[in-house]
């Protein structure tokens, strides 16, 4: 072994390499005598004697197709390369900033742990957007999650601190809201307040409940329509943990279930920390500090518990989870991060529990850009990964005023990841919260929008939607939720665990849901237009040229609808006229409806390429931070549909299998309508939640309309 190591150090050539294929489209470009060839910071570690060597490695076109190809055997990690038509530097392309990194605008690639084919793209070109309607979706495309640190959710029994039961009281209010899916941070028994430290895979957090109000929170939700994710910490165990107190004491086989070394590695973390921890003489590895020993997945012991443990959860009823910290599982040597060992062991977590409920979700969380997280992605490992490049990038755009960073992001995203199976948000638990960030109330609500209306599964976290604050120190970022202007917040009876901010009689819920101007009825108002029209959740995203960078402007296309998001980023009025020049959208003319009210505001003219050629409609006018949200449908909507001067219904699940479940405002009449205006059905309806059977319902599209006396309230319905 020793010997191999000496080898391995000498000769980096060959350690572990993967068959990768580059593809360059050249059908645009007169090809160089010299021929056409890729260059980059692999090339030596590849065995080409030099990086960024254009002669070295050349690439050809077999079937004359115009598309140039080679392939070659390269390490993991992560390159940067470049196309050059021809031999030499100056014949290198000039790819947009968009799908290239720094001021060297070189593309990049993630070597992973199978054999990578890496798309064709056209030399000096970003890969197109793909618009088609051709890729699978799960439940979680159509779910809107909501974060929840139960200890500073709803404190149900005066003791101070957030509990299961506390969330059943508030699961009327989510519901309202139009949460569909909550992500629980650590449930399970911790020493610590966030409980990122876990003693007990098997117990719940005793300040939370037992396991008995775990199970009736579980089923209160799953009643709802409401999905449940559970926060698994696979990386590292606490130190109390009894796993690693007799790993340190040496007993019963535990010893490598944790990393031990008889003296300090010369060694520290990706951020410069000490990983290495001093007991009794001896030294363990931990990634974050010493409270938190990691686990040592190369032990097939440790492996297996900890497969069980995720097992175990979810034969409770939980709907999967979301993965604390993976991209630091099994360390390889040096390499500490992203290593080809983690993926094989989160390819195993993922067969594992698709054998016992194939339709599990799990979330990532792989704190890095975007590059980075599309191994994550891929070939059976996980189901999504939170985007943080595109978090930042939404927070961007919008204070300084600028389309072009959500547009260059969305490129990205969508030509890299699996269709739709990414997680978007704007700040979590770790982070500043995104009041504190922006500091203004119309950015906020622009956030808000932006984010239930681009692609993804979107996740809010708790208090984001009335401006909760909170920076620097973690506990800043997770204090208890502000629910009313009474003393405590609304949050407890007692003394709560950790000081309320000192805004909350100001901002609190019961407030804002009494001023239809507030931040929360932005965020009410943007998720139930994403209930309403499938297209926010489930369409292509096509960027729109608002032909001003203060102009964020783009469509999700599904069907033959298309859902028109266009964003006013500037402190000043302006008008727009967005189009674009293709899409799957066939031709015709088409009306142009406003999406809260449907009602019609004139048509528009879709060419032969699906592009926008004409508007027959007034001149699209914008205040200051405002957005308009418009459908672009060939369906001429009678006045049976149209939804003016009307107030929303909510329902869920939207779209519908077997039924649907309405929030009914107060006592009525409720009506359901098809797509071509005859009356279907109608029936009484009582304050609180209707369960409506759609299970004989044609799929299509349905109209349900709640007449009451401070009605009517109407929403679209449709079934599958």
């Amino acid at each position: 072994m020793r010997q191999l190591c000496w080898v391995l150090c000498l000769f980096p050539s060959l350690l572990a390499a993967y068959s990768v294929t580059f593809q360059v489209d050249m059908s645009e470009q007169t090809v160089s005598p010299q021929g056409v060839h890729v260059a980059g910071n692999f090339q030596s570690e590849a065995g080409f004697g030099a990086d960024w060597n254009p002669a070295s490695t050349s690439m050809s076109d077999l079937d004359d197709d115009g598309i140039f190809s080679v392939t070659l055997d390269i390490p993991s990690g992560l390159w940067e390369y470049k196309f050059i038509n021809g031999n030499a530097w100056p014949q290198a392309e000039n790819a947009p900033s968009s799908c290239t990194v720094g001021a060297t605008f070189n593309r990049t690639v993630q070597v992973p742990t199978m054999n990578l084919i890496v798309p064709s793209v056209l030399f000096n070109k970003c890969p197109a957007v793909p618009m088609d309607t051709a890729y699978t979706l799960h439940w979680w495309n159509d779910a809107i999650f909501y974060e929840i640190f139960v200890r500073s959710f709803q404190d149900s029994d005066g003791d101070g601190k957030g509990d299961f039961q506390g969330i059943i009281q508030r699961l009327d209010y989510l519901q309202s809201l139009g949460v569909t899916g909550l992500w629980l941070m650590p449930m399970m028994e911790s020493p610590s307040y966030h409980g990122y430290d876990v003693s007990d895979y098997y117990a719940t957090e005793p300040d939370y409940g037992t396991m008995s109000d775990f199970q009736a929170l579980l089923d209160s939700c799953h009643a709802r329509g409401i999905k449940v994710i559970l926060d698994l910490v696979m990386n590292h165990s606490s130190n109390q943990n009894d796993w690693f107190v007799q790993s340190r004491n040496n007993q019963n086989g535990y010893r490598d279930w944790y990393r031990w070394s008889s003296s300090k590695p010369n060694q520290t973390g990706p951020w410069g920390q000490q990983v290495w921890h001093a007991f009794m003489g001896q030294y363990y590895y931990g990634i974050f500090y010493d409270g938190m020993p990691d686990l040592n997945y190369e032990n097939p012991e440790a492996r297996e518990a900890m497969m069980k443990v995720a097992e175990h959860w979810l034969s409770l009823g939980a709907d999967g989870y979301r993965l604390d910290a993976i991209k630091y599982l099994d360390e390889d040597s040096s390499i500490l991060e992203n290593t080809p060992e983690t993926f094989d062991i989160l390819k195993e977590f993922n067969r594992r529990l698709t054998a016992i409920n194939p339709d599990y979700f799990s979330v990532g969380e792989v704190w890095d850009y975007t590059e980075k997280i599309i191994p994550y992605v891929s070939d059976s490992v996980l189901k999504s990964c939170f985007e943080f490049d595109l978090a930042g990038c939404v927070q961007r755009a919008v204070q300084q005023g600028k389309a072009s960073v959500v547009h260059n992001q969305m490129q990205k995203v969508e030509s890299l990841y699996p269709r739709m199976q990414y997680s978007t948000f704007l700040t979590n638990h770790d982070q500043d919260r995104v009041f504190s960030a922006l500091n203004d109330i119309d950015q906020n609500k622009q956030c808000a929008s932006v984010l239930l209306e681009l692609p993804g599964v979107p996740f809010l976290y708790y208090g984001e939607e009335i401006g909760m604050t909170g920076t620097g120190d973690h506990l800043n970022i997770r204090t208890p939720m502000q629910w009313s202007p009474e003393s405590g917040a609304g949050f407890s009876s007692g003394k709560a665990w950790r000081s309320v901010n000192s805004d909350y009689t100001t901002k609190n819920v019961e407030m804002q849901q009494l001023d239809s101007a507030s931040l929360w009825n932005q965020y009410r108002h943007s998720i139930a237009m994403r209930q309403r029209y499938e297209g926010l959740r489930r369409g292509y995203y096509l960027p729109a040229d608002g032909r001003n960078e203060r102009i964020l402007a783009f469509a999700r296309v599904w069907g033959d609808e298309a859902v028109l998001a266009v964003h006013n980023l500037s402190n000043s009025p302006t008008s727009a006229s967005p189009t674009w020049p293709a899409s799957t959208l066939k031709a015709g003319i088409y009306g142009v409806f406003e999406a809260n009210t449907q009602r019609k505001w004139g048509t528009c003219e879709i060419d032969s390429k699906g592009g926008v050629s004409h508007w027959n409609i007034s001149e699209l006018e914008l205040e200051s931070r405002s957005n308009k949200l418009l459908i672009i449908s060939p369906y001429e909507l009678n006045s049976i549909h149209s939804f003016e001067n009307h107030k929303t219904l909510e329902l869920y699940p939207n779209p519908s299998d077997d039924w649907t479940q309405i929030q009914i405002p107060e006592d009525g009449e409720l009506q359901i309508w098809d797509s071509q205006g005859q009356l279907i059905d109608q029936q009484k309806a009582a304050t609180g939640f209707h369960r409506l059977s759609t299970l004989n319902y044609p799929s299509g599209v349905y109209f349900l309309r709640l007449n009451s006396p401070q009605g009517p309230y109407t929403t679209r319905l449709l079934v599958r």
